[in-house]
């Protein structure tokens, strides 16, 4: 038996802090890595369709698509790499305003890098037959979407430290409360 008594009259909390600072983070992060390309989708598809040559055959488009996947692995590995730099303290912050520059070049980059993926995979994947090469490209198809958090995250890392920022949430977290749940 319980020397407390019983639970139904005792009042609740009134105050609880949910969701870690940590956590918190890491959902900003992940909505950011996916909702800026998602944004950026019309923009490349525009693009695309002011240029005026489409992508016809299956060899151009696994070459295109091949491409894009090189280009976003490298531009995330920049940006990886420089956030494991400053994390083991290389003072990356010494690179000024060029050094900014070139973190938001790349990170934009990549953010349409993505986005131009998603769009040529969206359009053209279905086409390709069954087989090892529709296999080998679904599949760093989604290495490449369950790296986009981590990209997003390096370039963040690498922007704050630049930037001298600290973090601050990004919009004010419902107060968790038992009663009325």
């Amino acid at each position: 038996m319980d020397p407390s008594g019983p639970l139904i009259n005792r009042p609740a909390r009134p105050y609880t802090d949910g969701v870690s600072t940590l956590a918190k983070q890491a959902i900003e992060t992940i909505f950011t890595a996916f909702a800026v390309p998602t944004f950026l989708v019309p923009i490349v598809w525009l693009g695309v369709k002011l240029r005026g040559r489409p992508v016809r055959t299956e060899t151009a488009l696994v070459r295109n698509l091949t491409r894009l996947q090189a280009a976003y692995a490298i531009s995330s590995a920049l940006l990886v790499s420089g956030a494991v730099l400053a994390w083991i303290g290389v003072p990356v912050e010494r690179g000024g305003r060029p050094a900014t520059l070139l973190v938001w070049a790349v990170y934009g980059g990549a953010n349409i890098l993505f986005a131009t993926l998603v769009l040529q995979m969206t359009s053209g994947y279905g086409n390709f037959p069954d087989g090892e090469l529709k296999d080998a490209l679904f599949l760093r198809f989604l290495a490449i979407v369950a790296l986009q958090p981590i990209t997003t995250a390096g370039a963040f890392s690498l922007l704050y430290r630049l930037l001298r920022l600290v973090y601050h949430e990004k919009f004010p977290w419902p107060d968790v409360s038992p009663q009325g749940i």
